[in-house]
């Protein structure tokens, strides 16, 4: 019989007196325990909703429908990761793509995938993290979590579901290893900054193995060989993520390295930790890669909150305070300032980062934090010095909340905005072609550029278009040498021998105005976030002999 059934039967048979009192009690407790077991999920389920709504009136621009593209025109799983080889980035996100762009060519069904990682990792958050109540829901509610790897579906939000998931198993991460190693090998399949956190794990994690079991060697043989599994099983996801990632030859994207110091490097550091730790876009219609500390508002009104000369100094001064909250657990300092100086240094040798790449130094900071809740805190031996560090250790987390208020700030901005504005042109442009003209097969349809062209492609679920500055068929972007070069003939001597040898009108998607007399604007599509996903729309027609 169930306990509540017992408890009403009781509560039955005693009319007067303090034990129904005490069973109704009990009753309260059953009911509220039930309560905060569910309480994780209905909230995760909440944040997934919101998320979704906000996902439907977002415009997808060429990064997102770039990843559609090359799922949906790849036969075999095989043939995709050959054609993303320029891409710099490994395939786990475009390998989940591709059952996906093989059942319909609408790239709303990537959305509803990225919808339902950002609603797993906000279930991870709520379910399994250590963190107050006030930490989780503001965490969740940030920028980085609510809007930048939820509502821009990119390969970003699986690497966020995937350390999530190591941080909720690193509480018995020796006799889970193997678990814990299949995500990360997982994670280095997601992106190249991902990969070099899961490079610091690899070194620290084994340092660790050894000063956790010295001198207890009979406990670790009962790990040793869970262990020596999970890190082969790491290594082989290094290596296979660094093979992908490679780039050919003829790359023409990223594809050389600054080693050298170069004028305001300092400077550009304290403001990729800037950007990380205080997420806050400008308030205005191109918010996104802007930061209200750095950047001064597209109408020029108010200058950055924080000098040019002062933000080396602001960016160690939040490192020094991330720092602060591994004072009783000091071992973290390790992977966290490895972690951090390993990122930093990408950012600056190879390539300039946006707001989605430096988020990776808050989510790393973050995923430490979550894995010190498993480490015993470091003890002085002299008490009266150990009241003070204690003190703080229990009282960290609310350090965090101004912090996190901040992100949630940055959310409420980029989600306002990102509801009223559209965040491409694309979308509105691949419409108005779709209801103008039905069927675009009559015609040959010509993007220039090619880097552009392929969001209003992905919209219009068109088979491939001709792209003058490769001079050649396709859908994706093909970020080779090839494209740099250009062909060297003009558009309009291209388009005029392709409308002769196909004996079709074309019809031309351009990012830039386009004056020549044979051809007549038809529409133009101008005003978003992204402002260099602008779209002329003309009429080729065929010349008549």
């Amino acid at each position: 019989m169930p306990l509540r059934q017992r408890l009403r039967r009781l509560k039955s048979g005693c009319r007067s007196g303090p034990l129904p009192l005490l069973l109704c009690g009990m009753q309260w407790m059953i009911f509220w325990r039930r309560v905060n077991a569910a309480l994780p999920y209905a909230l995760a389920l909440a944040v997934t909703a919101l998320v979704a709504c906000v996902t439907r009136r977002h415009e997808m621009w060429r990064d997102e429908l770039q990843a559609w593209l090359l799922a949906r025109d790849s036969a075999t799983p095989v043939q995709l990761l050959h054609n993303m080889r320029y891409e710099g980035h490994p395939g786990l996100w475009h390998l989940l793509l591709w059952p996906l762009a093989h059942l319909s060519p609408n790239p709303v069904l990537m959305q509803g995938l990225h919808v339902a990682l950002a609603g797993l990792s906000a279930l991870l958050v709520f379910r399994w993290s250590p963190f107050s109540w006030g930490v989780k829901i503001l965490l969740v509610l940030g920028y980085f979590f609510a809007y930048e790897y939820a509502v821009i579906a990119r390969n970003y939000a699986i690497s966020v579901t995937l350390l999530l998931t190591v941080c909720a198993l690193f509480k018995q991460r020796w006799r889970r290893f193997p678990a814990i190693a299949t995500a990360l090998l997982l994670l280095c399949h997601t992106n190249i900054f991902a990969l070099l956190l899961v490079g610091v794990l690899a070194v620290t994690l084994p340092i660790e193995f050894a000063v956790a079991y010295a001198g207890h060697y009979r406990q670790a043989e009962h790990c040793l060989g869970r262990f020596l599994v999970g890190m082969v099983l790491i290594l082989g996801g290094l290596y296979t993520g660094i093979k992908q990632i490679t780039p050919p030859p003829d790359s023409g994207f990223a594809s050389g390295w600054r080693w050298q110091w170069r004028d305001g490097a300092a400077d550009r550091v304290g403001e990729f930790v800037t950007r990380a730790y205080l997420p806050v876009p400008v308030n205005q219609l191109t918010f996104w890669n802007t930061n209200r500390f750095l950047d001064k508002p597209a109408d020029g009104t108010d200058a950055p909150l924080i000098p040019r000369t002062n933000r080396f100094a602001c960016g160690l001064v939040l490192l020094a305070l991330g720092s602060l909250l591994f004072l009783k657990r000091p071992w973290l300092l390790v992977p966290y300032w490895l972690g951090n100086l390993t990122l930093l240094t990408f950012y600056h040798v190879k390539y300039q980062a946006g707001i989605r790449h430096v988020g990776f130094l808050f989510l790393w900071f973050v995923a430490l934090l979550w894995m010190s809740f498993d480490y015993r805190p470091w003890t002085i031996p002299l008490r009266w010095a150990d009241r003070l560090p204690a003190f703080w250790d229990r009282h960290r987390m609310k350090v965090l909340l101004p912090l996190l208020a901040l992100h949630v700030w940055g959310a409420v901005i980029a989600i306002t905005v990102d509801w009223v504005e559209p965040f491409s042109q694309a979308k509105a442009a691949a419409q108005w072609l779709r209801s103008e003209y039905p069927d675009l097969a009559r015609f040959v349809v010509v993007g220039d550029n090619s880097g552009t062209a392929i969001s209003v492609v992905g919209y219009l679920e068109l088979p491939r278009i001709y792209y003058p500055d490769r001079a050649e068929f396709g859908s994706y972007c093909i970020w080779d040498q090839q494209r740099l070069r250009n062909t060297g003939r003009r558009l309009d001597q291209q388009v005029d021998e392709l409308v002769k040898k196909t004996g079709q009108d074309a019809i031309l998607i351009l990012d830039h105005e386009f004056k020549n007399g044979k051809a007549t604007l038809l529409h133009q599509f101008q005003g978003g976030i992204r402002d260099d996903e602008h779209y002329w729309i003309y009429l080729w027609p065929e010349t008549k002999s």
